[in-house]
């Protein structure tokens, strides 16, 4: 009976070493593709300055962008929780937070002219100068990150 126990309690504890094994695997990949899915843009995006100044009109004309185009997805507060985002089988970011303020305007720019699925390209749709206008706006939603 020692014997059928001791066997057991082998098999049982290869059989957690194997999901263990499994399981952190499993995790690894997950935590690399979250890293793949990181999107940067060219280096040469960085160094491309707005020309607008985030005045009072052109902040308004971005929010009057913001809320047409982008507010579906990316939700009042640019949260990613507007009422098309959970259909898109991914979120599409959060605009308030610390890793999208810090982008660059530049890469913002880029990535807003580029687009990169589910999120289209807005090149043919809005003017640079409507880009800028839209991007002057999401950096009035840092403010709104904390509430």
């Amino acid at each position: 009976m020692k014997n059928l126990f001791q066997s057991k309690t082998k098999k049982g504890i290869m059989l957690f070493i194997l999901l263990s094994s499994i399981t952190l695997t499993l995790s690894y990949v997950a935590f690399s593709q979250q890293k793949k899915e990181e999107w940067e843009s060219p280096p040469a995006a960085d160094k491309k300055l707005n020309p607008l100044k985030p005045d009072l009109a052109g902040i308004a004309a971005g929010k009057t962008l913001y809320t047409k185009e982008c507010f579906s997805c990316h939700g009042k507060t640019g949260k990613g929780d507007g009422p098309a985002a959970a259909a898109l089988g991914k979120s599409p970011g959060d605009l308030s937070s610390k890793m999208t303020q810090d982008h660059t305007d530049g890469a913002l720019l880029w990535k807003i002219q580029t687009g990169k699925p589910p999120m289209p390209s807005y090149q043919k749709k809005l003017s640079e100068i409507q880009i800028w206008q839209v991007i002057n706006y999401v950096r009035t939603l840092k403010a709104t990150a904390k509430k």
